[in-house]
């Protein structure tokens, strides 16, 4: 990431913090975790974890409008796939006779684990959700999978995070920032696994 970009994400991150503080920090906590979802860089978290560390108590409140807010940008990122691929892609990439049996096997592949798609990229990996939604839909997706795995998966991350916060507040907050990636990309890898080994259990090959 070039230093500038660096920089100016940074800046902007700290006055998202300072907000934390403010009388408009619940407004701005819906605001970061849905516009996250479809087009925004700077991630929930770190403002769930200063306003749940400011308000111990209302962790698992703002833990819940996280989530809430985060599947409901999730929809609005989906329908950004949706209409910019079908508007303005598909015409000039896909319905080119090179290029159509291709998308057709991939969107084949992604119909069937666009659910697990969807949570690992909701959940604790470094795969941007927002990936996921625009993907899922241009590529039309089951919504009702697309959302039930949404809700799973940021539902998990952010509820992770609260519990955390509720635990370790009197410790110190350096210790959730510290383990906060280690512990849920273990808990991530172990659901991952769980998943994909019931895949292939259903598909007889174990």
């Amino acid at each position: 990431m070039p230093l500038s970009l660096k920089n100016s994400i940074s800046n902007l991150q700290d006055k998202i913090i300072a907000y934390s503080k403010s009388k408009h920090a619940l407004a701005v906590l819906i605001v970061v975790a849905f516009t996250e979802s479809s087009f925004f860089l700077i991630p929930p978290d770190i403002f769930l974890f200063t306003m749940a560390m400011a308000h111990p108590k209302k962790a698992w409140f703002y833990a819940l409008i996280t989530t809430v807010s985060s599947v409901i940008g999730g929809l609005f990122g989906y329908l950004l796939g949706y209409l910019f691929f079908d508007m303005f892609i598909y015409d000039f990439i896909v319905a080119r006779p090179n290029y159509f049996a291709t998308f057709t096997k991939f969107k084949e592949y992604y119909d069937a684990y666009a659910a697990l798609a969807t949570f690992i990229a909701g959940g604790f990996t470094p795969i941007p959700y927002k990936i996921a939604t625009i993907t899922s839909g241009a590529l039309q997706a089951n919504l009702f999978t697309f959302i039930l795995a949404s809700i799973a998966a940021r539902g998990m991350r952010f509820f992770v995070l609260a519990y955390l916060v509720i635990v370790f507040h009197k410790k110190g907050k350096d210790i959730i920032m510290k383990h906060f990636r280690k512990i849920a990309l273990i808990v991530s890898l172990i659901l991952l696994v769980a998943i994909v080994l019931y895949i292939l259990y259903s598909m007889n090959y174990i």
